[in-house]
């Protein structure tokens, strides 16, 4: 009996216990129940989402699509070489009335917003139909065709490149030996370049490279020139999109990677409209990865060309030598890739080498246009600070910059050694020397893009779409800024920096420590498990 009552309590017990756990309090209510309440509707937006994007994926394509075909179209309305292409040193400070500018960043905007849109739905997409990659691949050609033909209004660097060629071409001198200013008589590019007085300061691979349309350009004809060097501009931006889907593997990723790229409205407006020499980099700068990646002699070759245009890829070369010896590459292998460089520095070099004051005239210009120009960069921004407030030399910040971009390079180069992809550590060491080692302004970010586009990691992608955006709005809101502070050129620097810099230096913090975080040890042992305690009696 009592251990049948017993097992009954016992029972009875139990029964109570679950009754009262299975009624919850008052005070835990409210919020477990709002707690459920939002994990359930989350859960049912995001199916509804999920839901709508499965049935409504092409009516969006066609509406990124339409956006971004939009915005360029009324972009190509306003500035359009056909409309403003005979007046010299036209830009964004030159539009009238000011409120117009307001146009231009809603028209940037709504750029940006089809070129995600895009992107976002085609990832989503499970199959791919025709009409929802023609509405991509229509929208694409359209705003790369009216950016070749826009304006270049976001810099005056496409004229100066013209100067340059001019010089080169038509008045057989030496740029980095001589100035336009030191021509005996001006052309028509006086009134449409700028930096009259001071040396080439680009690498000798773009002066050569630059030279190849001159004779179909002819650099008497002001329109012409620039409609064939802006069409040799095209085939670079090509020759880099393709490369970069033929780095994909060609298929679904391949076109995904490629709109990364191609579609991007900074790339195009940068590298198309206002036709930077930085898609030239890209291009060299694209084939050195996948030729490394591929294990192939023209690695090194095509870094070195890359950097013989401009030195910002140059700290590249210490990446690239240590990824191969981490990769085991033949020591045969690595110094025929290395003797391949020969050919491509005399290819370069020679022709400009005039007993050898290429070096000086080049590094004059290149120093000089980097004292007589600021950015937003944190170089920039030091040199300035010092001129303004006298407490250190800016001459100097330029020598600790290089050294602490060095320094940098070395602890990212050792830190990537058990990476599987070399871009990452690429992408960081390009962003930390336009920080410390340059100047910073949009167009610079053409290098970075495609190794985004062709390393395309959710950290990365969400980098570039805010980089795009702020790249875009730099024009119209560094104007209006510029406007209000004409005398003030630090504190228009500043609000510069929250579009440029700011971004660039979250981002490398969290690439950093990503490097960072396989080799540092968090997890402690449990105390005493470091101990050493005597033997048991009789053990």
């Amino acid at each position: 009996m009592l251990t049948e009552y017993g097992l009954d309590a016992a029972a009875s017990n139990q029964r109570r216990d679950l009754a009262v756990r299975s009624q919850p309090s008052e005070a835990a209510t409210p919020a477990a129940t709002r707690k459920r309440n939002s994990l359930a509707s989350a859960r049912s937006l995001a199916g509804r989402l999920r839901l709508w994007q499965a049935r409504h994926s092409l009516e969006a394509i066609y509406a990124s699509a339409a956006a971004m075909a939009g915005g360029w179209l009324f972009l190509f309305w306003r500035y359009s070489l056909f409309r403003v292409g005979k007046v010299p040193r036209f830009g964004f400070g030159e539009v009238k009335p000011e409120s117009q500018l307001a146009l231009d960043l809603a028209a940037f905007v709504l750029i940006w917003a089809g070129y995600l849109g895009g992107y976002h739905f085609l990832r989503r997409s499970r199959k791919w139909i025709g009409a929802m990659l023609g509405a991509i691949a229509g929208s694409v050609l359209l705003a790369v065709v009216l950016n070749a033909l826009l304006y270049p209004m976001g810099a005056l660097d496409f004229y100066h490149y013209l100067m340059t060629v001019d010089m080169a071409f038509r008045h057989h001198v030496n740029p980095y030996l001589v100035t336009y200013r030191q021509l005996p008589a001006p052309d028509v590019w006086a009134k449409y370049g700028f930096v009259f007085n001071l040396p080439l300061g680009y690498g000798p691979g773009w002066l050569l490279l630059s030279l190849l349309p001159a004779p179909l350009a002819g650099l008497t004809d002001v329109m012409r020139t620039v409609f064939v060097y802006k069409g040799y501009t095209l085939l670079l931006f090509a020759g880099t999109a393709v490369a970069i889907w033929w780095q994909q593997g060609k298929g679904r990723a391949g076109l995904l990677a490629a709109y990364l790229f191609a579609a991007n409205p900074l790339v195009l407006f940068e590298g198309l409209a206002n036709a930077h020499n930085d898609v030239m980099v890209a291009l060299f700068l694209v084939l050195a990865v996948v030729a490394l990646e591929k294990r192939s002699l023209l690695a090194l070759p095509a870094l070195v060309a890359s950097a013989l245009i401009k030195f910002t890829t140059a700290p590249l070369g210490l990446l690239f030598l240590a990824w191969m010896i981490y990769r085991r590459w033949p020591l045969k292998r690595v110094l025929a890739s290395a003797a391949l460089c020969l050919p491509v520095m005399a290819a370069a070099i020679l022709p400009f080498w005039s007993g050898g004051r290429l070096i000086g005239g080049m590094m004059r210009g290149s120093t000089a246009y980097l004292r007589t120009f600021y950015s937003s960069s944190l170089l920039s921004l030091g040199r300035e600070w010092a001129i303004v407030s006298g407490r250190a030399d800016p001459n100097a910040l330029i020598r600790y910059g290089v050294l602490i971009l060095g320094a940098l390079t070395i602890l990212i180069v050792a830190l990537s050694r058990r990476r599987t992809s070399p871009i990452p550590a690429a992408l960081a060491i390009l962003l930390l020397a336009t920080q410390l080692a340059t100047n910073l302004f949009p167009w610079y970010l053409v290098t970075v893009v495609p190794l985004i586009a062709m390393y395309n990691e959710e950290q990365e992608r969400w980098y570039l779409f805010m980089a795009t955006l702020l790249g875009l709005v730099y024009y119209p809101i560094s104007t209006w800024v510029w406007a209000r502070l004409p005398k003030d050129p630090p504190a228009v620097h500043i609000y510069q920096a929250l579009l440029l810099t700011v971004p660039m230096l979250v981002y490398l913090e969290y690439r950093l420590g990503q490097f960072l975080l396989p080799h540092l040890r968090f997890t402690r042992r449990p105390r005493g498990m470091d101990r050493h305690y005597p033997p048991l009696p009789g053990a």
